[in-house]
């Protein structure tokens, strides 16, 4: 799902008060091809920031973010993430989304010691020459590590998984899950 955003303006580090953000409209929807799997790689790593030092951090990269680079990112996302799902190519999608990853994580490398995290790197770029992972990268700001894959491919990305783990000397879980298209669901207690 793709939204249709924000004006640029509204990206300052003052947070907007109450009332005056709303969800921006859907822009673009399609659903995740049935066959698509999604590799997760969990270091035994301290959990990223969270909380008021999220904030703190968001808040400092926002103030050096280069304009420039939003600009790539909407172009790459336009471009190549929407016309792959659509046509339901996993590794095309799965290039797309990587270099964002690290476009992206060019913005907060100065807050977290690189375009990803220690020791996330290291599992990363292991993944990313694993045929069988069609693009990782670092979820927010770690330690999980994604990689796109498919079902066809999915017992030799969770391999890569374990592997990566070994390449970068540290201890981890591996899964590999399916697209949960549904969306949330909140229900009530009774």
């Amino acid at each position: 799902m793709l939204d249709a955003g924000h004006p640029t303006a509204r990206f300052t580090t003052d947070r907007p008060a109450d009332g005056e953000w709303t969800v921006p409209p859907v822009a673009a929807r399609h659903a995740v091809p049935d066959d698509w799997r999604f590799l997760l790689v969990r270091p035994d790593a301290d959990p990223g920031r969270n909380g008021d030092a999220e904030d703190d951090a968001m808040r400092t990269a926002v103030e050096r973010a280069e304009p420039g680079l939003a600009d790539r990112i909407g172009g790459i996302v336009t471009r190549r993430v929407l016309p792959a799902i659509a046509a339901g190519n996993a590794e095309r999608f799965g290039a797309a989304v990587a270099e964002i990853g690290r476009l992206n994580g060019a913005w907060y490398a100065d807050e977290q010691g690189g375009v990803y995290r220690p020791p996330v790197g290291d599992v990363v770029a292991s993944l990313s020459d694993a045929a069988a992972v069609f693009g990782a990268g670092q979820s927010s700001w770690g330690p999980t590590v994604y990689g796109v894959t498919d079902a066809a491919n999915a017992t030799a990305a969770a391999e890569a998984g374990e592997c990566a783990l070994d390449e970068a000397g540290v201890e981890g879980s591996v899964s590999i899950v399916e697209a949960a298209d549904g969306g949330a669901r909140v229900t009530g207690g009774g």
